[in-house]
């Protein structure tokens, strides 16, 4: 995730790409993004996505309809976070931790027994 300077704080995107490396459809799949509290969705990439925010983290949930076998799709999300006073990158900083994703599918389930959710840290970069 990169974020750049915008008005009264920080605007940043983060690219997403999903790939079914399997031999069977999956008809529906979740990408979950889990950002620092003070981090909001922006721009059309969160079309159909729903947003819950606690305390410290705001969580994204994003379903992927008929990822077929073979198939891969890229997300392209965008972020706006507020400047703080005094620490202006501490609401996005690469040393703020509250900034993961996970992958999994959901019911109907094509497979007899779906695989845990997939999850992975992405690096955030901020000028």
């Amino acid at each position: 995730m990169t974020f750049h300077r915008a008005s009264g704080g920080y605007a940043g995107e983060l690219t997403v790409t999903v790939h079914n490396g399997g031999t069977l459809d999956v008809p529906r799949a979740e990408l979950a993004v889990f950002v620092p509290a003070q981090v909001r969705p922006a721009g059309d990439g969160w079309t159909g996505c729903t947003v819950a925010a606690d305390v410290e983290a705001l969580v994204l949930r994003c379903t992927v309809p008929d990822l077929g076998a073979g198939a891969t799709r890229q997300l392209h999300l965008g972020f706006v976070a507020p400047a703080i006073q005094g620490r202006p990158d501490e609401a996005v900083g690469p040393d703020n931790h509250d900034h993961y994703l996970t992958f999994d599918q959901r019911p109907p389930y094509v497979l007899e027994k779906p695989r845990d959710a997939l999850e992975t840290s992405f690096p955030v970069v901020v000028p």
